[in-house]
């Protein structure tokens, strides 16, 4: 059993022995009180590390803007270096993996983009983020694997709806009529 599911459990049954509510606003307390310290640092991330993610996002999305590409990619990279193992149970990893994935679409390098996508689907909730599936249909596309891309729009389109194809070219939307 991974951890997060153990300390999920362990949560689970402290508030039920408590008589306790998880919101957002005992989320924290209840967490110091019901966890080992290294079980609640396996769940958050430092004030410090957290602003240094944000510092790195800023910047690599200020390089996306100006079509600098590459610039965001190293920058984006840098981010997920950042990040604590285990990786994947971090958001922050689904936000980085997918901007870069992004910035290697729009430099059309569509292997590496599908090889980021990919790394997104690993990461909780990846699965279900509606512009992953877009992006990674479209990479699909791009690649001739049609079959495959036509999956995985039409799992956008569910998750996210036809305003997800908004700005898109239409031969996406097109292959899933």
């Amino acid at each position: 059993m991974d951890s997060s599911k153990v300390i999920s459990e362990k949560l689970a049954a402290y508030c039920q022995a408590n008589h306790i509510i998880l919101n957002t606003e005992n989320f924290n307390m209840v967490c110091k009180e019901a966890l080992t310290e290294e079980e609640y640092h396996q769940c958050f991330l430092s004030h410090e590390v957290g602003d240094q993610l944000d510092a790195l996002a800023q910047k690599g999305d200020a390089a996306f803007e100006r079509g600098s590409y590459r610039n965001a990619i190293k920058t984006y990279q840098k981010g997920l270096d950042l990040l604590p193992e285990p990786r994947n149970q971090w958001e922050a990893k689904l936000w980085f993996t997918a901007a870069i994935a992004d910035s290697y679409w729009f430099l059309q390098q569509y292997d590496k983009a599908l090889e980021f996508l990919e790394e997104s689907l690993q990461v909780e909730g990846g699965h279900a983020n509606p512009f992953i599936r877009l992006r990674l249909g479209q990479v699909f596309f791009e690649l001739g694997r049609m079959e495959e891309a036509k999956d995985e729009l039409l799992k956008g389109y569910k998750l996210g709806g036809e305003e997800l194809f908004e700005d898109e070219d239409e031969k996406y939307w097109n292959l899933m009529a």
